[in-house]
């Protein structure tokens, strides 16, 4: 998927760039290559509500799975669902707030402002 602007700060993309800068990767995955997501759209939403039925999902009212970074080899990295002690959590498209994102994003913008 390739997007005009960065999926961490809004910025504008360059040429060479898909989704996120590195140093927005970085910052979000502590990575500067975002790893693959193995999975599509469908299969994630079905992967989530079989989680829920068996209660291995991160609490709170959205539906969520955790997930962690596994190394395919020496150049790939991918996600893969953990359970509950993963680094990162994943919200499929289309189940979380729309506004979610752009909340968390300007609280650390005004929190940068404030400091």
């Amino acid at each position: 998927m390739s997007a005009d602007r960065c999926l961490g700060c809004y910025l504008p993309l360059d040429d060479a760039d898909t989704e996120f800068h590195p140093s927005c990767a970085r910052k979000v995955f502590g990575r500067s290559v975002v790893p693959l997501l193995p999975y599509t759209q469908n299969e994630l939403l079905r992967l989530v509500e079989d989680a829920v039925k068996r209660s291995i999902t991160v609490t709170g009212a959205q539906t969520k799975m955790s997930i962690g970074v596994e190394q395919v080899d020496a150049e790939q990295e991918r996600f893969t669902i953990v359970g509950v002690w993963g680094s990162h959590i994943l919200i499929p498209f289309g189940s979380r707030n729309a506004s979610e994102d752009a909340k968390l994003f300007f609280g650390q913008a005004i929190q940068k402002i404030v400091a």
